[in-house]
Formats: C-alpha cells, structure tokens, sequence
C-alpha cells in the first residue's frame, strides 16, 4: 500500500539545523513499504520566508536540502493547500481542479526552491511544460510567503474569535469541549458542496479547535491567539486537513501529537511525532495508520479506475498500459 507522509517544517529546520529529532534516512531508504515523503503547501511558504530572513541560512539550505530531496517524492514533492487540498481530500464536492495541472506547478515552485543557492536565485524563473504541453515559467514573489502567512495567522485568530462568538450566542456556559465539537459540527454536512461525512472527515480539525477554544473561554492566558507564542497554531491546524486524504503528519512537535491525541479524535494516530515515525518506518507499519480509513483494496481499486481513464483519454493505445498505471498513482 502506497502510504503519504507530510513533513512539517520543524522537521525540516531540524535537519537542516542539525537539532536533536532526525529522521532516520537509512530506515526510510531501505522500507519495504511504498513510502510517499512530501511537504505541505504552508511549509513551502514558510521555509522561502524563514530562508529571506536568515533564520535558516543559506550555508544550511544547500548543504542541509539534499537529504529531504532524496526522500521526497519527485511526482508530488509539495502539496496543495487550501482549495486545491479540499477538492482532492474530498471534503469539498463542488471544486474543480486540473490535479496534473497543480502536480506541475507545484513541482516547478519547489525545483525553484530546492535549487536555490541565494535570495536572488529564488527571483530566477523556472521554466516547466504544463498538462497542455505548452511551456510556462514560475518566479517566486518574495513578499507572497510573508503576506500567505500574516493572512493564515489573521484568519485564525478571526476563526477562533468567531467561535468564541458562536459558542457564547448559543447559550452555552462554560462548555466543554463535546459541546463545542457538536455545536462546530452542526452544520456540516448539509451545505452545498459538502459530502454526507464531512464531519468525519474534519475530526481532529473540530476538536482541535475546540480544545483551544475551550481553553481560550477560560481566561485569556490559557489560551490567546493573538500572542507572539501562538503564532504557529495557524500551521498546525493547517497541517490537520491533510489527515483527511488519508496521510501521515510527521512532525517534531510533541505538543501538538500529545494535544491531538488527548481530544480523542479519530485522526488521531495519524500525526506522530519523528521519533515515532522513525520507529514505525522501521516496523514496516506506518500503513496501518491510515488502513482504518483507507484500505490497501480501496486504493488499488482507485488507482485503477484513473489509470483506466488515463488510457481512454490518451486513445486506448495497446502495449502502453504501464504508463497510465504510473501517470495515475495516487496522493493516497
């Protein structure tokens, strides 16, 4: 079974910084299982911001990067975020994307990024052929990082003050986290564009939020999302949407798994911290993380169905089928 693992960018600050929290490049190499490393969308902007800013050099980046390049996989090295995420992930049934279009551009940005040896290198264009054989270019603003991360932070911090809101109107006093969960959850579902199981498909999301909601109802110190120290969060909870295609978050913050884990989500296993995930890769078992949501028959038979597709779009050619099977391969 083909399993994802995400890559969160403490990580990658972490090999490249040479921090305690490694992941263990010779288990992964030598895994039995069909291991798909990528990194997140948020991660990508996060790591051109932190490079601009020096709080990774640039000695570290191309003496660090080859390493997560070996292991990442060269069809799906980054992955969508946002709407792109929602419309593969299936928790939105109303979006329409070209996925070969995204997995294109997507592998053009991080080539760009990988590559790049200054500030300036990451302003050079990089060229790519797109899924209609044309030929386009990617340059990278360097203000968009910045801007992409002030606008995900704003957004939560609004996000959480907005269910402060909602939980207050609703006559609640001092809720628990249960209630919280059922009163986020009350909805979805039943609007447009959302499939039947989208509250299963968000647990951890729903609980996780409510969690920190609950504490933020407490006093302001317990939890604040307006403060500097918080200012993660908004990338946390991001790195959550993935669990929902099914994957595997690796992370190196414990905080985060050890939280997750006590809001009982169903998600829950599926964010593990780098030492676990070493020691699964190991085992041979990261599989069995995401086999409770996705079977290895459901994703052969999904990966056989585009394959099929695959072959019909390109003329039914005779002796060629290996080449849909590949082209198709899944993101989970």
């Amino acid at each position: 079974m083909l399993v994802r693992i995400l890559l969160d960018t403490c990580t990658v600050r972490n090999h490249l910084h040479g921090l305690r929290g490694q992941l263990d490049f010779k288990a992964i190499n030598s895994s039995s299982e069909e291991l798909r490393f990528s990194l997140p969308g948020g991660t990508g902007a996060e790591l051109i911001e932190q490079l601009t800013k020096g709080r990774i050099t640039w000695s570290e980046w191309i003496n660090g990067i080859p390493a997560i390049e070996s292991i990442l996989d060269q069809r799906w090295p980054l992955l969508p975020t946002g709407r792109q995420l929602a419309a593969i992930a299936e928790t939105q049934t109303d979006i329409a994307i070209n996925i070969e279009d995204e997995r294109r551009h997507l592998g053009a940005v991080w080539r760009q990024l990988r590559h790049a040896k200054s500030t300036s290198d990451l302003q050079c264009i990089e060229r790519y052929e797109g899924a209609d054989r044309r030929q386009y270019g990617v340059t990278l603003d360097l203000s968009r990082p910045y801007k992409v991360c002030k606008a995900e932070r704003n957004k939560w911090i609004h996000y959480i003050y907005h269910i402060q809101s909602l939980v207050k109107s609703s006559g609640l006093r001092n809720p628990s986290e249960s209630e919280i969960v059922s009163l986020m959850k009350k909805d979805l579902g039943t609007q447009p564009g959302d499939p039947p199981d989208l509250g299963d498909k968000l647990d951890s999301v729903s609980r996780m939020i409510a969690r920190l909601v609950c504490e933020s109802l407490k006093t302001k110190d317990a939890y604040n999302p307006d403060a500097e120290r918080r200012r993660g969060d908004a990338f946390d909870i991001s790195l959550l949407f993935y669990t929902s295609l099914p994957s595997v978050v690796c992370t190196t913050d414990q905080k985060l798994v050890n939280r997750l884990r006590g809001t009982g989500s169903l998600h829950s296993c599926q964010v593990v911290s780098v030492d676990e995930c070493n020691q699964l890769v190991r085992d041979g078992s990261l599989g069995t993380l995401v086999r409770a949501f996705r079977t290895p028959d459901e994703q052969h038979s999904r990966w056989q169905e585009a394959a099929y597709y695959n072959w019909i779009a390109r003329g039914r050619p005779i002796g060629d089928d290996l080449r849909d099977w590949f082209d198709a391969e899944p993101l989970a």
